[in-house]
């Protein structure tokens, strides 16, 4: 449940990128006689691009919706999302942030590929945040495994200039 990353820079300077003390998604599919609630809930200290840097900020997300299953071992999905942030470069410490999320998983005996795309509407300072990704986890054992994913990141704002960046990651997960 508890998931930590930290980020090594060219030069040699560690930083810690993100701490989650909480991350559940629950992809319950509907069909012809159910129609389950999907959600997720998340609640970490993590870097988020502000103004001209990035830097480390507190927050809480969820949100709900629906997902189906076209094809076997296969999720489509779709939540309104709810953000709190609270982040000492903004106008106002804590923002709220409504917020969409839509996606793809499949499952193959061993590994997972994750399409996804997020965005973000912050009420107070009308900055937006958006991110695209593709993630590709192998299975290594029972409490192991490798993560590749790529992702595109833009962020809006009407009180600084907009930001866009790419990011491309190669993860190691142990599981307890």
């Amino acid at each position: 449940m508890v998931n930590a990353m930290v980020r090594v820079y060219e030069g040699g300077d560690v930083k810690l990128e993100k701490a989650e003390l909480l991350d559940i998604i629950s992809l319950s599919a509907r069909n012809d006689y159910f129609s389950p609630w999907s959600w997720k809930a998340n609640i970490s200290v993590e870097q988020q691009w502000t103004q001209d840097k990035e830097i480390l900020v507190t927050q809480g997300s969820g949100g709900g919706g629906v997902s189906y299953q076209p094809l076997e071992n296969s999720y489509v999905f779709l939540l309104a999302t709810g953000r709190l942030e609270f982040n000492r470069k903004l106008d106002t410490y804590a923002a709220v942030a409504p917020g969409l999320q839509l996606g793809f998983l499949y499952y193959w005996p061993k590994t997972t590929l994750l399409v996804d795309a997020e965005h973000y509407q912050f009420l107070f300072d009308q900055t937006q945040r958006s991110r695209v990704s593709v993630e590709q986890s192998v299975g290594l054992g029972q409490n192991d495994s490798v993560r590749f994913s790529a992702n595109f990141h833009r962020v809006e704002s009407n009180t600084h200039d907009n930001k866009s960046f790419q990011e491309f990651k190669l993860e190691y997960r142990h599981y307890f």
